[in-house]
């Protein structure tokens, strides 16, 4: 069995992906040795964290470096400015659910996709073991390069191509995403009322626990699955100040109605 040499890396951006992602990789004894951000101040701080150099100028990257791990925004990853100065010595590598892994052809002679399917904030403990690391890579070597780093992290490690990838953070975005939103939505309702949103936190989280175990469409209640137009028409004449709202609870429930129709 032949051992893979571990690449020098350098993490392009320091948001709250990399703050979670750098320390990982460097605790799973991948070689973070640099850090680069257009921030002084975060490239700092993320670079002091993980005991590596940083800088804020793209020419100045380290040239010993034999890949490149973006985590940055999506619209971000082709805009980068070291493309020129680097192009084909590094290995180049994305973290981006919606960002086909050919970005970098043409570009980079190796390339592929990290992607952990997770929503980061920096002053959160997650425990990476248990996040889906999604990976995709350009040739052979490279997707079990990729496999290997992330298996260093992670218990969950899926290959799946871009156009699978896509459909993934699609429906992470609907399941996190707007769930979120939606809580925002309540909390501002609440709030409208004098009544505290910590009112509703056990009811969330028995319902994320409840998908733990079951799934969701057995996991739905409410007045909506059970078609109680009564209840509904009386929640939407209590929204009638606000019309957004009042659209967007009569579509969800006209949606949650019509999947139970269809069962």
């Amino acid at each position: 069995m032949v051992t893979q040499k571990l690449p020098g890396i350098i993490l392009i951006g320091a948001g709250k992906l990399a703050w979670h992602l750098g320390p990982a990789l460097l605790n799973g004894a991948y070689p973070i040795i640099q850090v680069y951000s257009r921030s002084e101040a975060s490239a700092r701080a993320l670079g002091e964290k993980m005991g590596v150099g940083w800088t804020t100028d793209a020419g100045a990257l380290d040239q010993e470096a034999e890949m490149l791990l973006f985590c940055i925004p999506d619209r971000a990853i082709k805009e980068f400015p070291c493309f020129i100065e680097l192009k084909k010595k590094v290995m180049m590598v994305h973290t981006a659910g919606s960002v086909p892994m050919d970005i970098f052809s043409g570009i980079a002679r190796r390339y592929g996709v990290l992607y952990p399917l997770m929503t980061f904030t920096k002053e959160r403990i997650l425990d990476t073991g248990k996040i889906p690391f999604c990976i995709e890579g350009s040739d052979p070597e490279t997707l079990s390069l990729l496999e290997n780093m992330a298996g260093s992290i992670s218990k969950q490690v899926y290959r799946f191509n871009s156009e699978e990838r896509k459909k993934l953070h699609l429906a992470g975005i609907i399941a996190n995403n707007f769930s979120n939103h939606m809580y925002q939505l309540a909390e501002e309702l609440l709030l409208g009322s004098g009544m505290d949103f910590n009112l509703l936190k056990p009811l969330i989280q028995e319902t994320a626990s409840k998908v733990m175990e079951i799934n969701p469409g057995m996991a739905q209640t409410g007045p909506a699955s059970r078609n109680d137009e009564q209840v509904l028409q009386d929640h939407a004449d209590l929204l009638k100040d606000h019309p957004e709202l009042q659209k967007l609870y009569t579509f969800v429930s006209g949606s949650i109605t019509n999947h139970f129709k269809a069962t």
